[in-house]
C-alpha cells in the first residue's frame, strides 16, 4: 500500500488533509485509517472534530488518537476543522502523526482542536474554560454544543457567558429562540457590568423583545454601555436624545455620543453626526463638516450618506458644485436602495 498526502484549503479556512490510497490488490473490503493529533508543542489535542470527506467521523481522544474506517477503495479525504496543518507522517506500523495550530487568521479561539488542559479543567467546573470551550463550539458552527458550554459557565457566574447566553436565546442559535430567557441572562451579565450585555439588554427594553417596551429603560442600559466605550451603545444613545425617546431631546448630547461612535467607525454614527452639522442641530452649521462625515459613511456603503453627499455636490454645499460627482454619489445610493 502506497500513501501520499496531498493538502488544500477549503471554504471557512477550513484545512483539509487529502490522504489518497492507492491499493495493491483490487479487492479491499475496508480501509482503516489511525492517526495522533498534536499542537506545535506536541500536546495531544483532545476533542479535535475529524470528518472524512463521505460522511464518516470522529473526535480525537485523550490521547489525540483518532481512527477512520471506509469500505471503499477511494481517496480518502479527512478534514480537521479550523487549523493549519504543519506537519504530517506516515509511520512504517500503519498510522499517521498530524500535527496542527490554530488559525491565526480567526480568533485565538477559533479553532475545533482544543489543548487536553482546557479540556480537562471545562470537565472539572473552571468556568474560563468552560466559556472557552463554548466559543471554541461556537466558531466551529456547532451552536448545540456552544449553548450548552455557555450554560455551563453561566451557571458558575461568567458574565460574558451570560451575555453570549442571552443571545443564543435571543437569536435562537443552539436553543429554542426564547426572548424572555435572553432577557434573563442579559439581565444577569448587565448587572455585573458587561457592557455588551447592558447594550443587548437596552435594545430588549427598546424593541420590546421579552420585556414591556420601555425607552427609558432603554436609555439607562445604553448609557451604562456607552460610559464603558461600548460603540453601538454609544450610537443608540445618540438616537435616544436625537429622537426624544425616554430622555429629553437634547441635539447637543446626541452630537456627544454620536462623535464618539462616530470616530470608532460607525457608518450610521457618521452619517448622523453629518446631519447635525447640515442642518446646525447641536452644533453650529457647517457645511464643510458635514460633508466630511458623510463622505466617511457613504464610502463604507451607507445608501442615506451617499445621497446627502450627492445633494452637496448637486448645490454646492461644503464642496465646489459638480454635477458628476453628484451623480456618481446618487447613482451609488439608489444601488443600494435609497429610495430618494
Amino acid at each position: 500500500m502506497t500513501i501520499s498526502f496531498m493538502f488544500d484549503n477549503i471554504i471557512r479556512r477550513t484545512i483539509v488533509a487529502t490522504i489518497l490510497l492507492l491499493l495493491a490488490y483490487s479487492a479491499v473490503a475496508q480501509v482503516t485509517i489511525t492517526g495522533y493529533v498534536y499542537d506545535e508543542n506536541r500536546n495531544p489535542i483532545i476533542g479535535a472534530s475529524v470528518i472524512e470527506k463521505n460522511g464518516s467521523a470522529t473526535m480525537t481522544d485523550v490521547k489525540g488518537k483518532f481512527k477512520i474506517e471506509v469500505s471503499e477503495r477511494k481517496p480518502l479525504t479527512v478534514t480537521f476543522i479550523g487549523c493549519k496543518l504543519l506537519e504530517i507522517n506516515e509511520k512504517e506500523d500503519k498510522y499517521v502523526e498530524v500535527t496542527l495550530m490554530p488559525d491565526k487568521s480567526k480568533r485565538e479561539s477559533s479553532y475545533i482542536a482544543i489543548n487536553a488542559k482546557t479540556y480537562q479543567k471545562a470537565h472539572e467546573g473552571d468556568i474560563q474554560s468552560q466559556f472557552e470551550m463554548a466559543k471554541m463550539y461556537e466558531d466551529d458552527l456547532n451552536y448545540t454544543e456552544a449553548a450548552e458550554w455557555y450554560k455551563k459557565a453561566a451557571n458558575g457566574g461568567h458574565a460574558m457567558a451570560q451575555n453570549n447566553l442571552g443571545y443564543c436565546y435571543y437569536a435562537g442559535d443552539g436553543v429554542t429562540k426564547d426572548y424572555n430567557e435572553a432577557v434573563k441572562w442579559y439581565r444577569k451579565a448587565a448587572e455585573k457590568g458587561n457592557a455588551s450585555a447592558q447594550y443587548n439588554l437596552a435594545r430588549c427594553y427598546f424593541d420590546g423583545y421579552g420585556v414591556k417596551q420601555d425607552y427609558t429603560e432603554a436609555v439607562k442600559w445604553f448609557r451604562k454601555a456607552a460610559e464603558q466605550g461600548h460603540l453601538l451603545g454609544q450610537y443608540y444613545l445618540g438616537n435616544c436624545y436625537y429622537a426624544g425617546d425616554g430622555i429629553k431631546q437634547d441635539y447637543t448630547e446626541a452630537v456627544k455620543w454620536y462623535r464618539k461612535a462616530a470616530e470608532k467607525g460607525n457608518a450610521w454614527a457618521q452619517f448622523y453626526l453629518g446631519e447635525c452639522y447640515y442642518y446646525g442641530r447641536g452644533v453650529t452649521k457647517d457645511y464643510t463638516e458635514a460633508v466630511k462625515w458623510f463622505r466617511k459613511a457613504a464610502e463604507k456603503g451607507n445608501a442615506e450618506a451617499q445621497n446627502q453627499l450627492g445633494n452637496c455636490y448637486y448645490a454646492g454645499y461644503g464642496v465646489k458644485q459638480d454635477y458628476t460627482e453628484a451623480v456618481k454619489w446618487y447613482r451609488k445610493a439608489a444601488e443600494e436602495g435609497d429610495a430618494w
